[in-house]
């Protein structure tokens, strides 16, 4: 298990289960990027391929912020990840 910081909002909980709202967890590089100006909890993603409305999931409540991590090599900018 990993322990990310959580900086702003929530984890996830049983409240979260399937059948229940979607919601996702970003981390700071996303929340720089995409709400530089503003918050990204009072926000929704839609996940998805491409722009077609076929390939779309429905849209997610944004209810954290995690720590950014380093997935590749320790001299590369974490990536937006959620």
């Amino acid at each position: 298990m990993f322990s990310i910081p959580l900086l702003r909002g929530r984890d996830f909980t049983n409240r979260d289960a399937a059948g229940a709202g979607g919601v996702v967890i970003i981390n700071q590089a996303m929340a720089r990027r995409f709400w530089p100006q503003g918050d990204p909890l009072s926000d929704q993603l839609t996940i998805g391929r491409g722009a077609g409305r076929a390939f779309r999931e429905p849209p997610r409540q944004i209810i954290g912020v995690v720590s950014d991590v380093r997935n590749g090599a320790l001299d590369q900018e974490p990536q937006p990840t959620m």
